[in-house]
């Protein structure tokens, strides 16, 4: 998982007073999060002093290099970018007010005498809205930063499946300040302190642990911070061993909930009910080359991989040597052959050596499975224990939904001879776990090797028993001090137990429920409540929130076409109920309707968590298709249905849970 960060300490200026604390306050920041962060860091401006790699005092920054350098950040070129990007910077703020009042990051060049301010606010909101990456992070320790939280205009890179902290060390009206007693700037002083992970009981600080304890740190001081939190929780340092105590009481401001967002390794503390299938799933592995982990969309596979199997396997509890294993992990992404090529590539290494190892990596893979072999070799060769490389490939459907174009089934063909030919040719030092969404076995049907191995190594992910539900509930909660209660663990699994693809939405409600939590009024524990729960409309009201979103943001066609995959997937009841119901995906093709809108819709509504697609037992004595090629997909609606019957009141079709 690729973290990249770019820390900025501008002291140098031209027109503008020089500062001595922006390079001091920038190299401590880089430090922490490279030490404990496992960050990427680009520091500007770069220098080497006895060997290291520092922030420069007296060098200039301009604003054409830190232009170039927040783009290669935010919307880095090619298919891969990272799934974390971090900004911090610590230099003047300055602030225009003609007619309209706009924010600056000086940069060294920046001579507001003729007009020139340094980097827009403005600019950089409007990057951050077209940014592919999933977490973004802001640290802006300036006057007049809170600019950068005008959401006057559109609310920068808010959009669903992202997860965000912006962090302003002062109002759009106020200065910032050094500190008279510290050696660091008020703002960065609280910072740094905030991101030591030996600080906190688990060892792991998130963006949510990150604002309360700075907006502790900053009370009754004459600047005051602003802060911006949405999406699912980001872990932004962690400690490598076990930490040093600080606190040694439990930490209810870390959210244990993973809202739509999978179990990351660095979760894997509050990653509960998959314990008898991870362990099922190691041994598996032990025995076996290739495992394939497959099942329904929404059933927590990529979770089980990451923080069940990769946690265990680096522990090396479960069975002696594994914690000296190689993992590698990747998802194929629209160039299957360039992912696998970039799994070869030193992340400490500079952007120029790892496009360098990029292409050679891709030069041995032109060889197929032999070039394959050789870097799975050279790759153990490499290590200092070397004995097995471990290459998991998650959402391995990315080779079919997203590998488009002329020469798709080339790039597929390469790409599974790679694989194949690699496990007879390295033996025992490779081991491939494939992670795949069960309605796409009937494409990998047509590659005869490919299916053979799924088919001979599947390890089917099924969904929860009511007690591991309950688990996932309880547990987390106990594990950051917080306490559920007695009645909102039993709605809760009233509303979910036996709904197809409960895992992420419930997650997304718990998630929800941990943002409402509330104080004991007689001081004990927080609580997730049963009242938060009812005002929320329960698991159905998060679900219409949801549905609403995704439902508004798609083109007029493709609503068109989601409101006939809703009313296909509902059973209307003659004076009864209205319930869910499977259908095949042929079923939604017509003419009016071609199956390339309707996969696309669907695959939509799969990402979003809506729609479930599943295939029951995959094997190649029912290849499927039906219908034309097409796959047979067995659609379940989430919990209850989105869509009813037009009313005469409707104009169109309302999408809300019943």
């Amino acid at each position: 998982m690729l973290r990249d960060a770019l820390i900025v300490g501008v002291s140098a200026y031209q027109y503008l007073p020089s500062l001595s604390a922006p390079a001091h306050d920038a190299g401590a920041i880089a430090d922490r999060l490279h030490t404990d962060g496992e960050f990427r860091v680009t520091r500007m401006p770069e220098i080497v002093q006895e060997g290291q790699l520092k922030v420069g005092v007296k060098t200039p920054v301009t604003l054409a290099e830190l232009e170039a350098a927040l783009v290669r950040l935010f919307k880095p070129k090619g298919s891969n970018p990272p799934q974390t990007a971090l900004f911090y910077f610590s230099g003047h703020g300055l602030q225009k007010d003609a007619g309209i009042q706009e924010g600056y990051l000086a940069t060294s060049d920046a001579n507001p005498a003729v007009g020139f301010y340094g980097l827009s606010l403005f600019w950089l909101r409007r990057l951050l809205q077209e940014s592919p990456v999933r977490q973004r992070i802001i640290l802006l320790d300036c006057c007049h930063s809170g600019e950068l939280l005008n959401f006057l205009e559109a609310d920068p890179g808010a959009k669903s499946g992202t997860d965000r902290l912006f962090m302003a060390a002062s109002r759009e009206y106020q200065t910032a300040y050094e500190s008279i007693a510290g050696g660091y700037s008020v703002f960065t002083q609280a910072v740094l302190d905030g991101l030591d992970p030996n600080r906190v009981a688990t060892g792991t600080v998130t963006n949510y642990a990150l604002t309360d304890w700075v907006s502790n740190a900053l009370k009754g001081e004459m600047q005051q911070p602003l802060f911006e939190n949405s999406g699912s929780e980001i872990v932004l340092t962690r400690c490598s061993g076990t930490p040093t105590l600080i606190k040694t009481e439990l930490q209810p401001e870390i959210c244990p909930y993973r809202g739509l967002e999978f179990f990351d390794e660095m979760h894997a503390d509050y990653f509960f009910g998959r314990e008898a299938l991870t362990e099922h799933l190691i041994e598996k592995l032990r025995h076996r080359s290739v495992v394939a982990v497959v099942g329904a969309s929404g059933s927590g596979k990529s979770s089980l991989v990451r923080a069940g199997l990769v946690h265990k396997l680096r522990q090396g509890q479960t069975f002696s040597g594994s914690d000296r294993w190689q993992i590698k992990l990747i998802t194929p992404t629209d160039q299957p052959l360039k992912s696998l090529a970039t799994a070869f590539v030193n992340p400490n290494a500079s952007a120029i050596e790892r496009a360098e190892q990029i292409i050679r990596a891709e030069t041995f893979l032109k060889d197929g499975g032999a070039g394959f072999s050789q870097l799975v070799r050279a790759s153990l060769m490499s290590s200092e224990q070397p004995d097995r490389l471990v290459l998991i490939i998650d959402q391995f459907e990315e080779v079919f939904t997203l590998c488009q174009g002329p020469q798709a089934e080339r790039e597929r063909h390469r790409f599974f001879n790679c694989l194949i030919r690699a496990l007879k040719e390295t033996g025992d030092c490779l081991s491939l776990v494939l992670v795949l969404r069960a309605d796409f076995f009937g494409k990998c049907s047509l590659y005869n090797d490919l299916a053979e191995q799924i088919e001979q190594n599947l390890v089917t992910v099924t969904p929860l028993t009511y007690e591991q539900i309950k688990a996932s509930v309880i547990k987390p909660a106990q594990k950051v001090g917080l306490v559920c209660e007695p009645n909102l663990v039993y709605n809760i699994l009233l509303d979910v137990v036996g709904a197809p693809g409960e895992l992420p939405l419930l997650q997304y409600t718990l998630l929800e429920l941990w943002q409402r939590r509330q104080p004991d009024p007689n001081g004990g524990l927080d609580r997730l409540t049963l009242d938060a729960y009812t005002e929320l409309g329960g698991v159905r009201g998060t679900l219409q929130k949801r549905a609403d979103e995704l439902f508004y943001s798609l083109s007029t066609e493709e609503q068109k076409v989601a409101k006939r995959i809703f009313i296909a997937l509902t059973q209307i009841g003659d004076g009864t109920e209205d319930t869910r119901r499977r259908i095949l995906k042929s079923e939604l093709v017509t003419s009016r309707f071609s199956a390339e809108v309707v996969d696309r819709v669907l695959e939509k509504l799969v990402r979003a968590k809506l729609v479930v697609t599943n295939r029951v037992a995959p094997t190649r004595r029912h290849p499927e298709p039906i219908d034309q090629g097409t796959n047979n997909a067995s659609m379940m609606l989430r919990l209850a249905q989105l869509c009813r019957k037009k009313s005469p009141q409707q104009n169109g079709l309302a999408l809300r849970v019943q």
